[in-house]
């Protein structure tokens, strides 16, 4: 569960600051109020330009529909009002903004630049728009649904939640945006401040009246949204797309950073080239990946990178090469154990090279392969001190365990 949640911390604990401010900090604020207001701004062309920049249109979309927010809020409804007209406007706004989060995130994924992103931005401007244009040309429906929820008098109030048709449209349409937000950010993997801004969003609309509140929610989201676009450069940068491990950019940095002892692991998948043949590349990747995780569960503090192709390599800071064998041992067999299970239609029909690797068919026609890994470890001495030469020393031992046999460690 905290794996789960850990994510979502950022965003969470931006938002319960944002809140601790606005309860018990009002003097402060009030000192500071122009700024922070203009800050907001500031802060969301800052994102909206890296969004460009980084071409991430997720990220551009969402900062358009927070300034949009910000912008009327702060500008039309700061102070409580009994004209229908402004009632209106906030009802509507208060359901646009979350359908319009689930509008960009069910987008299919296009450039920044792509016709496809005019269209989306069309979409949400266009439901914007609707109660702004000729607030007389309403039907007759929306105007009865204000007038029964009880708020031709009164501003309406969300909490306590008064059992209106309009407030209970709003509470309903967060619950099931946030709902949706959490299974798109899990199953489709889209980026975890979906679910931060559908709260920031429905804590705006809450509390849009109370002073300082809009201000430090907008800058609470937009904040949000810096940290998750940092985050997911830093990845596509930094990570492996195919296995999720750290690269070879992450490798060398890690290397410059060691210290006077360390030992570094060179490791390889035996005959990837004959399974990959055999078997093809989409089940090579589904090797590849299986091979990662084993090799990320290692222990003993070691942190594993994809060096290329089929292979790998871990870092042991402070270690020496006797202190890591028993944890290579480990991700070794725990590599040979595993069994992969390849259906018999994705496999082509010339398949002798593999014979050597097959486990067997079972009843079902399915077939249970292994695939093992050689591995070759190096530690720094008084006279190899530069990390590259390590490696390379690693990368040496690697081919002596090759020459060995293969599926064995040697230093």
């Amino acid at each position: 569960m905290t794996r789960q949640l850990k994510p979502y911390l950022p965003g969470l604990l931006l938002l319960c600051l944002a809140q601790y401010l606005v309860e018990t900090q009002t003097a402060l604020l009030t000192d500071w109020f122009e700024f922070l207001k203009w800050s907001g701004y500031g802060l969301l062309l800052i994102t909206l330009g890296m969004s460009v920049h980084f071409n991430r249109p997720f990220y551009a979309h969402t900062t358009i529909l927070l300034g949009i927010q910000y912008y009327l809020v702060q500008t039309y409804l700061q102070a409580p009002s009994t004209e229908l007209d402004v009632q209106a406007q906030y009802v509507w706004l208060a359901l646009w903004f979350p359908i319009s989060l689930l509008i960009v995130s069910l987008m299919p994924s296009k450039p920044v630049m792509h016709v496809s992103q005019a269209v989306t931005v069309a979409l949400y401007l266009a439901l914007l728009a609707w109660p702004w244009l000729d607030i007389s040309s309403y039907s007759d429906w929306y105007y009865g649904m204000l007038i029964e929820g009880g708020v031709k008098e009164q501003l309406l109030q969300l909490w306590p939640v008064p059992w209106s048709v309009s407030s209970m449209a709003i509470w309903g349409s967060y619950i099931l945006a946030l709902s949706a937000a959490l299974g798109l950010a899990h199953w489709m993997k889209l980026p975890k401040v979906l679910p931060i801004l559908v709260v920031a969003g429905f804590i705006l609309n809450l509390r849009f009246h109370l002073p300082y509140e809009s201000t430090l929610m907008v800058l609470a989201a937009v904040l949000s949204l810096l940290i998750y676009l940092m985050q997911q450069s830093w990845q596509l940068v930094y990570l492996d797309e195919l296995t999720g491990l750290p690269g070879r950019r992450a490798l060398n940095e890690t290397m410059q950073g060691l210290g006077r002892k360390y030992t570094i692991a060179m490791m390889d998948v035996d005959h990837f080239k004959k399974f990959n043949d055999t078997y093809g590349h989409d089940i090579g990747d589904q090797v590849l990946r299986m091979v990662a995780a084993r090799i990320n569960e290692v222990t003993g503090g070691g942190k594993p990178f994809r060096y290329g192709g089929e292979e790998f390599s871990i870092v042991f800071s402070g270690k020496s090469v006797d202190q890591t064998l028993a944890h290579l041992e480990a991700v070794r067999t725990a590599i040979q154990n595993y069994q992969l299970t390849i259906r018999q239609s994705d496999r082509p029909e010339d398949h002798k090279e593999g014979k050597k690797q097959r486990k067997g068919k079972t009843s079902d026609g399915t077939e249970q392969v292994s695939v093992t890994i050689s591995i070759g470890v190096a530690e720094r001495t008084s006279d190899d001190k530069d990390p590259n030469v390590v490696l390379k020393n690693a990368d040496k031992a690697l081919y002596r365990a090759k020459e060995s046999g293969r599926n064995c460690v040697c230093q």
